[in-house]
């Protein structure tokens, strides 16, 4: 099989290796993982940005493929050159359940919002977001012990051998394959800077850890702030433990009950959480009240 491949990540490229795969062509991201792997491994690729998308995506019409492969590619491919190219001819890698949670974030939306399962969805791209008809998709379950950070790695591996069982599809039907319609309910989600933040007076613990959970990714965090400093958070569990619960009963959500070098215990409206202590908050103490 002869690939394009188009992104930022890099456990697809290792399967087409692994697989004997011939990579024609690569457009990546600068740093990536991707160019990493590519650079490692010799093969012919070419970074794209901002500056020179519009160019470079050109490159799509220039070389001799059975598929183009697109994994974490921050850019829209024109409706012009998906047409040049043929609707069932390039394919998209997305870290959700299609069609939930389209779009740039679907992992810190599928988090935030409580979500029971997500996945990876392997479909066509067409003229529109993230709509195409699907190829294959492939469930895990969550649980509170899962964040973004660990939802990432986990789903980028899920996305290796969804690729592995694709390919399999397409070479079976000698490339002439256009998938299955979406169906159910679209659900959207788009970052916002308010989301990260907590706040102790209104939100019960399972609000706040699904926030903490939805934005434990070294670029982002969430925030507590006591009115006049804001904290950022990445990591944090429920305490269960019944003695502390019910020594601090009657606490005010918010206030800092224990406070060591490595974890603050916070009581909430309905319960205790026990947050990991970054190396920034130098003034911390027993009796801070966060709001």
């Amino acid at each position: 099989m002869k690939i394009l491949y188009l992104g930022t990540r890099k456990e697809i490229l290792e399967k087409c290796y692994q697989m004997g795969f011939e990579i024609v062509y690569s457009l990546v991201i600068e740093g990536s993982n991707a160019e990493v792997f590519l650079k490692q491994k010799g093969y012919h690729y070419d970074i794209i940005n901002k500056e020179n998308k519009d160019q470079m995506l050109k490159k799509l019409l220039e070389y001799e493929y059975h598929i183009a492969v697109s994994c974490g590619f921050p850019y829209i491919i024109p409706d012009e050159i998906i047409q040049s190219v043929g609707i069932y001819k390039i394919i998209n890698f997305h870290p959700s359940l299609l069609p939930q949670y389209i779009g740039l974030h679907p992992i810190s939306g599928v988090l935030l919002k409580g979500g029971k399962k997500t996945g990876v969805t392997c479909h066509f791209i067409d003229m529109g977001l993230d709509t195409g008809n699907i190829i294959l998709k492939k469930e895990i379950e969550l649980s509170e012990d899962i964040d973004a950070d660990l939802l990432y790695q986990i789903l980028f591996k899920l996305e290796g051998e969804v690729f592995v069982e694709v390919c399999k599809i397409l070479m079976e039907n000698s490339y002439i394959y256009s998938g299955k319609k979406q169906t159910g309910k679209c659900v959207t989600y788009y970052r916002k800077k308010l989301d990260r933040c907590i706040n102790f007076n209104t939100m019960n613990t399972y609000t706040i850890l699904n926030i903490i959970r939805a934005f434990a990714n070294p670029r982002l965090g969430s925030y507590i702030t006591d009115g006049s400093n804001k904290y950022l958070v990445y990591l944090a569990e429920r305490i269960v433990n019944k003695y502390l619960i019910q020594e601090y009963i009657n606490e005010k959500a918010g206030k800092v009950l224990i406070c060591s070098n490595f974890w603050i215990i916070v009581k909430t409206l309905d319960g205790i959480i026990k947050i990991h202590r970054e190396e920034s908050w130098n003034n911390m103490t027993e009796g801070i009240q966060f709001v």
